[in-house]
């Protein structure tokens, strides 16, 4: 008799374990999608898009070296909020937010399967010739 109920204690324990495992369907249903933003074509078709609208003010021609351009990635992948820094002359700053206004619209980040706001920094050499 004792063998018996030890066998059926196994069976029980094992079922039950074995009906503790999540169902893959469930799994598959359930995975969140993640994604950082980014410019839609990716840095070098960000650079490139970059490239063909800046256009030196006569005022900052002199000013080469690297800046840093900060915005905000919108939930639907506008830009909003753009700063630069260091500190620049007035004209070349509004110059290089007027080119970041002209941004067509980036992939959001992706959090859990929803987009989500966050800021974002991009840095650029500015370098002689640059401006065609």
């Amino acid at each position: 008799m004792k063998p018996i109920l030890i066998t059926i204690g196994f069976i029980t324990l094992f079922s039950i374990a074995k009906a503790q495992q999540p169902d893959t369907a469930y799994r598959k249903l359930y995975t969140p999608v993640n994604q950082e933003a980014r410019y839609r074509g990716g840095d070098a078709a960000f650079f490139k898009f970059f490239l063909k609208n800046f256009k030196y003010p006569k005022i900052g021609e002199s000013y080469f070296g690297k800046i840093i351009i900060e915005f905000t990635i919108e939930k639907d992948g506008s830009i909003t909020d753009i700063h630069v820094s260091p500190k620049l002359p007035d004209e070349l700053n509004a110059e290089i937010i007027r080119v970041m206004k002209l941004s067509p619209k980036w992939s959001p980040r992706i959090l859990d399967g929803r987009p989500k706001t966050i800021a974002w920094k991009v840095p650029i050499n500015l370098e002689p010739g640059m401006s065609q």
